[in-house]
């Protein structure tokens, strides 16, 4: 059951993103009833999904617990499923009312504070809640269509010194042009990974500019968990199917595995990153505050 409907129409781009995951229902309930342990939820390798290593490497800059939470974005809801296993209070947004739906279940089967709100962030004006902790993004900031006001929403929702976390976000190379990316997106769409999502990219120094201009200060950008683990990126790519067919070929695997050995070991680098991050060569997480002083 979900808690909250917050949204009513949606721009073409979420629409289709909506219809596009109707053929992994099924599979996805079963994995649900399946799960015996919030664990076994957020771990099952069918999803593909990497937010709860991410989550979990991410709570250790955020104040201790409990924290009132709101997870934007989360599919089918392994990070709030974290996240309330771990004692906070979730408000999880979703846009897609059957993802909502297994996530209302899992909540009550798995008796995790969660509460379900159908909508997109850009009208969380709507959500009639303040005094957030913390706002997370779920790789989610990318497919809003108005990215600073879905930004400015989660700024008036935050309570003072709260923290905003951009987590896994697509983003751009420096040698790749948006023009060149969104023609390869329309005409390459296997070959991108592409599911029907509803696709915006980003460098890694817009994601920062976004967050300036919407007022947060003390940014901050962090490794990705998940790409310190090589085997485990290879693990998903391996999994990657569209309509039954492998997305990557066995020499696109093994060129993506030497490029997976060798970001593990430069993120190891605090220069490194630093200096490969703020130019979108490596993929960072992002931390900013609403601070209390300007």
């Amino acid at each position: 059951m979900i808690s909250q409907k917050i949204s009513t129409n949606y721009s073409e781009g979420v629409a289709d993103e909506i219809v596009a995951l109707k053929g992994y229902q099924d599979s996805q309930y079963e994995i649900l009833h399946a799960s015996r342990t919030v664990n076994d939820y957020i771990t099952n390798k069918e999803t593909s999904s990497v937010a709860a290593k991410e989550y979990a490497k991410l709570l250790s800059y955020l104040p201790k617990g409990p924290l009132k939470i709101l997870d934007i974005g989360v599919g089918m809801g392994q990070s709030s499923a974290l996240l309330a296993s771990k004692g906070h209070e979730v408000y999880a947004l979703e846009p897609n009312p059957v993802y909502c739906d297994i996530i209302a279940q899992l909540a009550k089967k798995m008796n995790l504070n969660i509460r379900t709100i159908e909508g997109v962030a850009e009208d969380l004006d709507k959500l009639g809640e303040q005094n957030f902790d913390v706002v997370f993004f779920n790789a989610s900031l990318h497919h809003c269509d108005q990215p600073n006001k879905a930004l400015e929403n989660s700024y008036n929702l935050l309570k003072q010194d709260g923290y905003i976390v951009l987590a896994s976000e697509n983003y751009l190379r420096p040698w790749m042009s948006k023009k060149r990316w969104y023609y390869k997106l329309e005409h390459f769409p296997e070959q991108m990974g592409h599911y029907g999502g509803n696709e915006h990219v980003y460098y890694n120094w817009e994601y920062v500019n976004f967050l300036k201009t919407n007022r947060f200060r003390h940014i901050q950008l962090t490794p990705s968990a998940y790409e310190t683990e090589p085997l485990e990126r290879l693990e998903v790519i391996l999994s990657k199917r569209i309509n039954g067919v492998r997305v990557y070929s066995p020499s696109r695997v093994m060129a993506r595995l030497l490029y997976y050995m060798t970001t593990s070991a430069v993120l190891k680098s605090t220069f490194l990153f630093n200096l490969l991050s703020r130019t979108s060569v490596v993929a960072a997480n992002f931390i900013g505050r609403k601070a209390s002083k300007l």
